[in-house]
């Protein structure tokens, strides 16, 4: 389940944990018509950072609180926009990197960093509602 932050200046941030399996079909419909991509396309563009992807997406998720909005209206700087793993997904992938034998330089950092965010929420502890 990928994560989208965003923050748009002077607001807080938004901030949706999603399944593209579990986008309603108008909302998948849109994100197509709106990047041109076939659904497979669209779930490697969102991980490779894609503008055009992250635009359509953020663009459905605002419309559910925003059901005027158009694809055209919404404008955003990149530094607004955060692409993360869930902290499942986080703990799933630090399990995976340290059953690996060997590690490239980039896999160790991922790792470090990973390790680094788990730490420091469990350092936060449990959170009341």
């Amino acid at each position: 389940m990928p994560r989208l932050t965003y923050t748009p200046e002077g607001a807080d941030p938004k901030v949706w944990d999603f399944s593209f399996g579990r986008l309603l079909s108008p909302e998948r419909l849109a994100i197509e018509k709106l990047t041109g991509l076939g659904w497979q396309d669209v779930q490697r563009g969102f991980f490779n950072n894609q503008g055009a992807v992250v635009h359509a997406l953020l663009f459905v998720l605002l419309k559910r609180d925003i059901p005027a909005l158009r694809a055209e209206e919404l404008v955003f700087c990149d530094d607004e926009i955060g692409l993360d793993l869930t902290d499942d997904e986080a703990v799933d992938a630090v399990k995976e990197l340290k059953a690996k034998h060997t590690l490239t330089e980039a896999e160790t950092e991922g790792l470090a960093e990973l390790e680094k965010r788990l730490s420091a929420s469990e350092d936060d502890g449990p959170k009341e509602d």
